[in-house]
């Protein structure tokens, strides 16, 4: 850098590196900030989204070309994309209760007992309303 003059450009123009600078400390508290209203996850594909937006938006403007491949694997972290912000807000987990009801079955939930006077395994099983367990003497 020495050798080609780069810190000539830093020296020539200061207000906008100073510019950038702030900008890009901005980015990290903002990033902080959404990783603690959310996940990390969700700040990982906030930067997969906003590298393929970067991406469509330089083939548009500079009049790039993307390939088959390259389009391809887009639209495919894009589904990836819309598929983890609907599980995120449930949407999976409601249409599984709607199918639920729809069959009329009870929902079962399975444990394994470690009580001290019943037989380690025993298992039970709870359905909506009803504890049903199995006789202790059962084999």
């Amino acid at each position: 850098m020495i050798e080609t003059n780069a810190f000539e450009v830093l020296i020539k123009n200061p207000s906008a590196f100073l510019v950038a600078s702030s900008l890009g400390i901005c980015v990290n508290f903002l990033s902080y900030l959404v990783i603690q209203a959310t996940s990390s996850l969700t700040m990982k594909v906030l930067g997969i989204v906003r590298s393929i937006a970067t991406i469509i938006l330089g083939a548009m403007i500079y009049k790039e070309t993307i390939t088959v491949n390259e389009g391809f694997g887009y639209i495919i972290a894009l589904i990836g994309f819309a598929t983890y912000n609907a599980a995120k807000s449930g949407f999976f987990e409601k249409a599984n209760n709607n199918n639920n009801n729809n069959n009329n079955t009870a929902p079962i939930k399975a444990s394994v007992s470690d009580d001290n006077d019943e037989e380690k395994g025993l298992l039970l099983i709870e359905l909506e309303n009803k504890n049903l367990t199995s006789p202790k003497n059962r084999r």
